[in-house]
Order: C-alpha cells, then structure tokens, then sequence
C-alpha cells in the first residue's frame, strides 16, 4: 500500500507541474544556455567610379547613438551585440564615398584632431546618427515550476528606428545637407527562464535578436544612401561650403 501510494504522489505532482512554459512563440531558453551574438556589419558599393572624379573631398564623422529612456526596453547601444557598429559605418561610409568618385580623408579620431592642412582640403564632413527605438510589450515576470526554484520572463519587442545623414561644411560645421531612412520595424518574442539567485541575462538575450534585426537590415539601408548620395548635387553643395569656407577665411 505505501509503494502504490508513493506512486500515485509522485503522479499527482507530474500532473501539475507544468510542461510547457513559454506562451509566446519564442522558444524558452535557459540562463546557461545564452550567449551574446556579435552582429558583423558588411556592404560592399555598386559603384565603382573613378577616385577623385567628381571633385569633393569629405570626411566622415563616428556614429552617435540617440536614446530615449521614457521609451526604450534597454540602454541598447551599451550592448556588445552592436559593437561593430561604429566601425563598420565609418569604413563603408568612406569605402561608398570613394566608390562614387568622391575622395575621402581620415578616418580621424576626433574633429579637433583633423590637422589644419586637412581641413583646408575637405570640404563635406559626413555624420552619421543611429536613432532606435526598443519597445517592450507583454512582458511578465513568472515563477517558472512548482518548487519555486526558478523564474520565468515572457515578452514582446517591438524595433523601430532610423539613420539620420547629415553633410556639414568642415570649418563652420554648418548643416547643409540631411537624409532620414528608416529601420523598417521587426518584432520578436522571448522566453528565458533562470535560477532565483541567478543573475538575469534578459537584457542580453533581447540584444542578441536586436543586433540580428539590424544586421540583416544593414545592406539594404547603405544601398539606399548609396543612392541618395548624387554626385551631381554634391558639387552643389560644395559650391556651399566653399562660400563659407572663404568666409572663414580657409
């Protein structure tokens, strides 16, 4: 009688536990089970004109991150799943920019680090802004089993954003010249479940799909700067930043 009454305890358990945790389409991963995607950044130009053909020299500017706290799920630009961000903007700003005909000076530190006699030969200094927007929705915070041993966080995120462009004359910094294009917005969900005395790794785990979403976007957006970038309205615009440049006495 004991053994077919243990045997019915242990039964009557099985039962309530429960056998399927995430209630999202995410499957549920484990806290030992995560690790951080580092997105690689790559695009290679059309096209592919002579150096120098067109007569304008720029410069490109590092990437600036904008982050809004009352919105965003996470500090995201903090993440190392980003972090070959900055530098693969820069180097494919500058390889697109020669590929059009443009020569291109630096990469250079800082601004106040470009040396006089650079400044007296670039006439557009690029910048780049990456603006996002990571927005959680149905987020809960779950005891995961029955024993209380671990919990359970389920969610939604919702990714929108854009890249801002802006050409300013390299001596005034004068805007003289912007694009906005747009992220178009993805959306994931998770489940991950973790110890109670276990630190969470949530914020990383939403990064890794964030970087993922970004990096498969990222041909497709320098395509299409690629195409905003006409050499024929650069030289305009050049004639611009030269009248400001002798104002300034360049």
């Amino acid at each position: 009688m004991t053994r077919k009454y243990l045997m019915v305890l242990v039964l009557s358990l099985l039962a309530v536990l429960p056998i399927g945790c995430a209630t999202t389409p995410a499957s549920q991963t484990s806290q030992q089970e995560t690790g951080k995607y580092v997105a690689n950044f790559t695009y290679t130009p059309a096209a592919q004109e002579t150096p120098n053909s067109e007569g304008v020299t720029f410069t490109v500017g590092d990437i600036t991150y904008n982050y809004h706290p009352k919105v965003d799920f996470i500090t995201w630009y903090n993440f190392e799943q980003l972090g070959n961000l900055s530098n693969a903007v820069k180097q494919d700003f500058s390889n697109l920019l020669a590929a059009k005909g443009f020569s291109v000076r630096g990469p250079f530190e800082s601004y106040d680090l470009i040396p006089f006699q650079d400044k007296k030969a670039i006439d557009l200094r690029l910048i780049p802004t990456l603006e996002l927007f990571v927005t959680g929705k149905n987020t809960k915070h779950d005891y995961a089993n029955f024993m209380l041993t671990s919990y359970l966080d389920t969610g939604d995120v919702e990714v929108t954003g854009k890249i801002i462009l802006e050409l300013k004359e390299i001596a005034t910094l004068e805007l003289l010249w912007s694009k906005s294009i747009p992220i178009t917005k993805f959306e994931f969900s998770y489940a991950i479940r973790y110890p109670i005395n276990a630190p969470n790794n949530l914020d990383n785990i939403v990064m890794d799909d964030v970087a993922k979403g970004i990096e498969k976007q990222y041909p497709d957006i320098m395509a299409t700067i690629e195409k905003l970038i006409d050499p024929e309205e650069m030289g305009i615009i050049k004639k611009q930043a030269q009248e400001l440049k002798n104002k300034k006495g360049y």
